[in-house]
């Protein structure tokens, strides 16, 4: 049963989701009944705990629509949404329901006329998984001073062969008691 997924939606995205339902409610049948599923069965995940291959808002992803050829959007909010730049707005159907879906995942879109089968291939950049990446790289990391084994002196406790405990951070340049 291929849309018996339970999407991932950070609270931010499901904040959105819920003032996009309150402003639309009753003026697209299609949409707002897009938008009902999507908050009824989303799962929240803090943005820490997302993993990297979910659509979220500003998330650029590689999806297909049936069986046509392989395209490339940005899931965007109406406000950002500029018609012909590859964005896909989240205030359609087809937008709702990428939403938190994971890669590799699929689901029917309901145009009324007609279903659509759209399924998210890839995600190429995932502004949560950003932030993350920056905040790993910028964090300051606790590493030995030295690995080599210290042969005696100050920092031993003037033990021959005793291993070097000092740590220092990955930024500084301060060689610690060691180098004494």
């Amino acid at each position: 049963m291929p849309d018996a997924i339970f999407p991932k939606v950070t609270p931010r995205d499901f904040s959105i989701l819920e003032n996009l339902l309150e402003a639309r409610l009753g003026s697209d049948e299609l949409l707002v009944a897009a938008l009902r599923r999507k908050l009824r069965e989303a799962q929240l995940v803090f943005s820490e705990d997302l993993p990297a291959d979910v659509a979220t808002i500003d998330s650029r992803i590689l999806l297909r629509v049936d069986e046509r050829l392989p395209a490339e959007r940005t899931l965007v909010t109406p406000a950002h949404y500029i018609p012909g730049v590859g964005h896909q707005s989240i205030a359609t159907p087809r937008g709702v329901m990428l939403l938190g879906l994971t890669e590799g995942e699929s689901v029917d879109v309901d145009h009324l006329d007609r279903i659509e089968r759209v399924e998210v291939l890839k995600v190429l950049y995932q502004p949560e998984a950003e932030r993350q990446r920056w905040a790993r790289m910028t964090r300051p990391h606790l590493v030995p001073a030295r690995s080599a084994v210290n042969t005696g002196g100050i920092a031993s406790g003037g033990r021959p062969g005793a291993a070097n405990t000092t740590l220092m951070s990955s930024h500084d340049d301060d060689p610690g008691p060691a180098a004494a």
